[in-house]
């Protein structure tokens, strides 16, 4: 769920405070799987450390690596030529440029995003069901705040490139998929799909599947209606 606000907050701290690196970092609840970030303690980064190769007292560690990072090219290059795959895994870490950059005295730094699900890593099919959930609430949620009244938020599902104009009405049970257009002033659903269709403004669109599909201005269609090409 990373946004363009979260990169550029990371571009200008990169630039503003003359870095060669500088990596994206937020604080987990449970950090297990995650990298952990090292600090002196006059709070300076000092690396990463990977779960398999973490002490006991690192894995204690909740601030972790977010997996973004801002670099120097020129510092990078060098340190990717030093990389060695002394580790638990053995394998090459592009996390181990961090300590290699900081041990030719070089600045590196941390960008803290207090907001974890633009950041959260998916391992399995668990945490992708729960991140593309947290993506649609904040869909649902940017429709509302244009004037959009849905019903039941928990039962809607709506897609990132579908438009909705003002003082339409959503009802429970509906999915607005691909590139669906909705005017203003209508009505769609409930239990209603709909997939890259055009609706104009004014329609009723009740317990309609529809896909591909044109519905004109103040038309009422549904329910129980299947719209498809041809």
């Amino acid at each position: 769920l990373l946004d363009t606000d979260t990169l550029g907050d990371l571009i200008t701290a990169h630039n503003s405070e003359s870095a060669v690196a500088t990596v994206l970092t937020t604080t987990l609840v449970d950090p297990t799987g995650y990298g952990r970030i090292l600090r002196t303690q006059a709070g300076e980064v000092l690396g990463i450390v990977e779960q398999a190769d973490a002490s006991e007292s690192q894995k204690a560690i909740t601030e972790v690596n977010a997996g973004v990072y801002a670099f120097d090219i020129d510092a990078l290059r060098s340190a990717l030529s030093r990389l060695r795959a002394d580790n638990a895994q053995q394998e090459l870490y592009l996390t181990d440029v961090i300590s290699i950059m900081r041990s030719d005295g070089r600045a590196v730094r941390a960008q803290h995003v207090m907001d974890t699900t633009l950041v959260t890593g998916v391992n399995d099919r668990v945490q992708l069901a729960g991140l593309a959930a947290e993506l649609n609430r904040r869909i649902v949620a940017g429709h509302q705040r244009a004037g959009v009244t849905i019903i039941d938020p928990a039962s809607t599902w709506i897609d990132v490139d579908v438009t909705i104009d003002r003082d339409t009405v959503v009802r429970p049970g509906t999915q607005l998929l691909g590139t669906t257009t909705i005017g203003g002033g209508c009505e769609i659903g409930p239990d209603t799909t709909l997939t890259d269709v055009t609706v104009g403004d004014g329609a009723q669109v009740i317990r309609t599947h529809g896909s591909s599909s044109r519905i004109g201005d103040d038309a009422v269609v549904g329910p129980f209606t299947y719209l498809r090409p041809g």
